[in-house]
């Protein structure tokens, strides 16, 4: 059963995963649109997008909030309806944070993303559903403790809810949510608080699980998405283990066709203390730069043909600023954050994510934390068309990003006249023997491979054919190295299928190669020239 450090990856010292040039999204759309400023709208075409199915009417979208300039908020919403009084994502000035949302789309595929205040979004798709999995609405609040309306007055200035209390909320029948509804998506705010503390959602008919669905704290305001069954009677119940404000909003809900929800189940905790099922406990701070697999299918009552899951993660203990990507195992880590991090904190949300063949996902961590991953419910691939999460929309740009720099030479490079390859930057710099910079520029590659190291130019071809795929052809040919299935891996030209070019110039920067490197003409040209037989290669994360 697969559960540990199933492998590992150099560090990426960065709050929000570094990207390429002009921060590259799946198929170059929404990439490098500059910051937005506050009080806007951002319309995001979801369907269509990243193996998102073009009838797709629902999706999960991780929403990632940088670079922001003032306390504010972000609301998403289906564009074809009024921007809904919901806050899906809480930011502070000067702040990194995401969650991961469950929303309905447009007719026309596409999600509205409403900021208060200014910041550089990111959006990442990790997967979608259609009308007979998800039944999604305009968000709807349920319930605000302070004085403030819902959406048919009932649970509106209930007061503060005081710590140690669980307050029950009813969903079925209320927000154009089915009366016959037994699962939703709800997203909670905490706001008001008076001490560090931490939300529990669960089906009021269990008793209340170990999990933390939502962890604040003192006076600050924060909100995440939960997929929560519901009981028998359409309610969820909330536990507050300290005094807070809370408000409660659905975004769509499911029936028992489309999610096998139950009551919360812990499948990690790294430090000392119970799984469901022992496995995965006390197994040890995740060390950053490594990745965690964690068997979901046939644990905590999920089917064992399980294809999909919403996972609840925590970070706690965490001892430098980082971030949690989540995905299926038997596909690349992508360029996505699920859940942000700072020193010292705990901080938790919930991701809707495909799961391997196997039934495991994995959870890469970027800096050193514990971790703790809970499931809510599972789906099947008739509900949820998951897939490797794909970004979507990203407004950074090269200055913008998290290096102030994005054409500097990496750190620990390596030394004397070398080639050095960023996997995650998607780009080459050309070395001299003096350690000037001779040329460095964007490429397309594979997140994947081949795996950070010093390599060696061992063989060279002025034009060669994929040894799989004999119709793709390519010219300036500098091998270094070599993949997991034995293909060769180098520089080269953009290649061609009988004679297409497989992506244009425009489009380097983005990971759209099968493995080896493509370069622009001129580039592969000059590549070509300088890199003779021996010369290092040094491949970085």
């Amino acid at each position: 059963m697969a559960l540990g450090l199933a492998l590992s990856v150099a560090p990426v010292p960065s709050s929000v995963p570094a990207a390429s040039a002009e921060q590259p999204t799946v198929d170059g759309i929404g990439s490098g649109t500059g910051i937005v400023t506050g009080g806007t709208v951002v319309e995001v075409t979801v369907a269509g997008r990243g193996n998102v199915p073009t009838d797709a009417t629902a999706a999960a979208l991780t929403l990632t909030a940088t670079g922001t300039n003032a306390p504010g908020y972000l609301t998403v919403y289906p564009c074809h309806t009024g921007r809904p009084l919901s806050s899906h994502l809480n930011f502070d000035t000067a702040t990194t944070i995401a969650t991961t949302v469950v929303t309905q789309l447009s007719p026309t595929g596409t999600a509205c993303i409403f900021a208060s205040a200014t910041t550089h979004l990111i959006v990442d798709v990790n997967g979608s559903f259609d009308t007979t999995a998800f039944q999604g609405l305009t968000p709807a609040r349920l319930l605000d403790t302070r004085t403030q309306p819902t959406v048919d007055g009932i649970g509106s200035g209930t007061g503060i809810v005081t710590g140690g209390t669980v307050v029950e909320v009813t969903v079925a029948g209320r927000g154009n949510v089915p009366t016959d509804a037994t699962a939703a998506a709800l997203t909670l705010t905490a706001t008001g608080t008076n001490a560090p503390g931490y939300l529990t959602v669960y089906p009021c008919h269990t008793g209340r699980p170990l999990s933390s669905h939502l962890n604040f704290d003192t006076a600050t305001t924060i909100a995440t998405t939960v997929v929560t069954q519901l009981s028998p009677t359409g309610t969820a119940c909330i536990f507050a283990s300290a005094t807070t404000h809370l408000i409660v909003d659905v975004n769509g809900s499911f029936d028992t066709t489309a999610f096998q929800g139950l009551t919360p189940a812990r499948l990690l905790d790294t430090r000392t203390q119970p799984t469901v099922d022992g496995i995965g406990s006390g197994t040890g701070i995740v060390t950053g730069g490594t990745v965690v697999e964690v068997t979901v299918a046939g644990r905590g009552n999920v089917p064992t043909d399980a294809t999909a899951a919403a996972l609840t993660l925590t970070a706690t203990g965490t001892n430098a600023p980082g971030y949690l990507t989540v995905y299926p195992c038997h596909t690349g880590r992508p360029l996505s954050s699920h859940l942000n991090f700072d020193t010292a904190t705990t901080i938790a949300t919930t991701v809707v994510t495909q799961l391997s063949p196997t039934g495991t996902a994995c959870i890469f961590a970027s800096a050193t934390t514990h971790l703790i991953v809970d499931v809510n419910g599972s789906f099947d691939t008739t509900a949820f068309q998951g897939l490797t999460p794909a970004r979507l929309l990203d407004t950074r740009t090269e200055e913008s990003a998290g290096d102030p720099d994005r054409t500097a030479l990496p750190a620990g490079s390596g030394e004397g006249r070398r080639v050095v390859y960023s996997k995650v930057r998607m780009r080459v710099w050309r070395v001299e023997a003096d350690g000037s910079v001779s040329a460095t520029y964007r490429v397309s590659g594979r997140i994947t491979q081949p795996k950070a190291g010093t390599y060696e130019v061992w063989s060279r071809s002025p034009f060669t054919c994929a040894m799989l795929h004999p119709d793709i052809c390519m010219r300036y040919m500098v091998r270094f190295a070599f993949a997991a299935s034995g293909q060769n891996i180098g520089f080269h030209e953009i290649p061609a299928r009988n004679g297409v070019p497989l992506q244009t110039a425009d489009q380097l920067g983005l990971a759209q190669s099968g493995g080896c490197v493509r370069q622009a003409t001129a580039d592969a040209i000059e590549m070509w020239e300088w890199a003779q037989i021996g010369t290092k290669v040094v491949v970085v994360d």
